[in-house]
């Protein structure tokens, strides 16, 4: 039986979130625990390295895998950490010539030929959902013919590249057998929450479904696709007793694309809750709709105290461009029935989008200090492979097509009209007029529920002070900053 180590490459919270990193979380692979329980669960020897929540170098990294000495590697990786895999992958090989390399994720199942040409070190990648698709590709591995049959996967063959036909998604996710939790570190240690979503510690995300109906065309959903499929509430319910009373867990983000979609779902666990009187407080992720009052105070009563919102402008322009279907008003009204029942709001936007000017950038600003928002996330444009704005993206303005710097936290588009450091002076300038208000200042007052919230909210407070300040941002586009005419 062959040997697996499943690796989460290494991405310092530095190179994730750039300048905001004294914000930002570490989320455990969800991924790599389902995998590695389908693989147990089959009789596998099985182990997770996640390289970024141990803060591992990428030589650190190598070392780990080649004391193990599995027969196969498999990674995951989104566009900012694909290269750190193709280059663990390549020294680990180096180490072990027998070893067979597997990438999957987002940036694989989005751009696959791109990514094994470039890096021809993978042996293979999963396309889209790996839970089956990985059960018969490890027995197929170094044999063509078998690899052939297998669906889902890209794979060289020799001097070729072979993309086989897609696999159908996996109708019912509570077939699956419970994350790998135990493979990873320890949960209450080594994971947290972005610290605008903290109101609580130890604090993790939790995914409970796939797939997003929604069209817009800034995401890719390579991966989980459009047709929207979830775990029932017992099984999610099973989930939170485990990350509570073994890992000890008092806050749990479900991270969902849209959590309240299904408000049936969200009622029953919410029972479910209430009647095991777990410990806890919980946040969710919604898109902009109508919300039931009667849902959200059932909500707040069962521990939920903020919901994140995708706003990601306050142009009607942009959101149309962007394929929101939602009107600035529909935004604006959404916070304040959220705002109107006690549970506070983080609005998630995005800046430097195709078709952004001075005039639609102001616009957002105006929205986001007009509306009762308890936070904000701003992040730049990306146009990533697999989204529907990529093909076009060059009559739009000018692309730094770098996958490294594509973590949405570094400007790598720069929309006609625009320069670099107008779009860093929006975010940064937007960030100190929202955050340097009494209102929001009390607001983090009342989130300090013990000395160990109160230190971080300390030394990010003096993080984000130097970070607001700073007047310089050195990219790509200083150049273009200087010469407009090539945008």
């Amino acid at each position: 039986m062959k040997t697996i180590i499943l690796v989460n490459p290494p991405l310092s919270v530095q190179e994730r979130y750039g300048g905001l990193s004294w914000a930002g979380g570490v989320e455990p692979p969800f991924g790599l625990c389902y995998l590695a329980s389908v693989l147990r669960e089959n009789g596998y020897p099985v182990t997770i390295l996640d390289a970024q929540a141990l803060k591992l170098s990428a030589e650190a990294t190598i070392r780990h895998i080649v004391e193990e000495n599995p027969d196969v590697i498999g990674l995951t990786a989104v566009t900012s950490s694909v290269s750190a895999a193709a280059f663990v992958v390549a020294q680990v090989k180096s180490a072990i010539p027998r070893i067979s390399a597997i990438v999957g994720g987002a940036h694989v199942s989005a751009m696959p030929r791109e990514t094994l040409l470039r890096f021809p070190q993978f042996d293979a990648g999963v396309i889209g959902e790996g839970e089956q698709t990985i059960l018969e590709l490890i027995p197929a591995l170094h044999n063509s013919d078998a690899l052939r049959s297998v669906a889902g996967i890209i794979f060289q063959d020799h001097d070729s590249l072979i993309i086989n036909p897609p696999r159908a998604y996996i109708p019912d996710l509570d077939t699956l057998p419970m994350p790998a939790f135990d493979l990873l570190p320890e949960l209450a240690t080594h994971y947290t929450l972005p610290l605008q979503s903290v109101s609580r510690l130890p604090s993790v995300s939790l995914i409970t479904s796939r797939g997003c109906v929604g069209k817009c065309t800034f995401c890719d959903h390579s991966v989980f696709g459009n047709q929207y499929r979830s775990h029932s509430p017992e099984y999610i319910f099973s989930m939170i007793k485990v990350m509570h009373d073994q890992y000890s867990i008092r806050e749990i983000l479900f991270e969902d694309d849209n959590f309240l979609v299904n408000k049936s779902r969200v009622r029953k666990l919410i029972d479910l809750i209430q009647k095991g009187k777990l410990d806890l407080r919980w946040s969710c992720l919604t898109t902009i709709s109508p919300l039931d009052p009667d849902l959200l105070k059932e909500m707040k009563n069962a521990g939920c105290w903020q919901i994140l919102l995708g706003i990601e402008s306050g142009s009607q322009c942009i959101l149309d461009i962007l394929e929101k279907q939602v009107a600035v008003d529909q935004i604006r009204s959404t916070i304040e029935s959220v705002h109107a029942q006690g549970i506070k709001t983080k609005g998630f936007v995005i800046a430097g989008s195709p078709g952004e000017t001075r005039q639609t950038l102001a616009q957002t600003r105006s929205l986001i200090l007009s509306a009762p928002l308890d936070d904000v996330s701003i992040t730049f444009f990306v146009p990533y492979t697999g989204t529907a704005l990529y093909p076009q993206i060059a009559s739009h303005g000018a692309f730094d097509d770098d996958w490294i710097k594509s973590n949405q936290f570094q400007i790598v588009f720069l929309p006609k009209g625009i320069t670099s450091d107008e779009l860093a002076d929006f975010v940064k300038g937007t960030y100190r007029m929202f955050y340097f208000r009494l209102r929001i200042i009390f607001s983090y007052v009342q989130r300090c529920t013990n000395i160990s919230i109160f230190g971080k909210y300390i030394a990010a407070g003096f993080a984000f002070i130097k970070y607001s300040i700073r007047t310089k941002n050195k990219t790509y586009f200083e150049v273009a900053d200087r010469n407009s005419d090539i945008l």
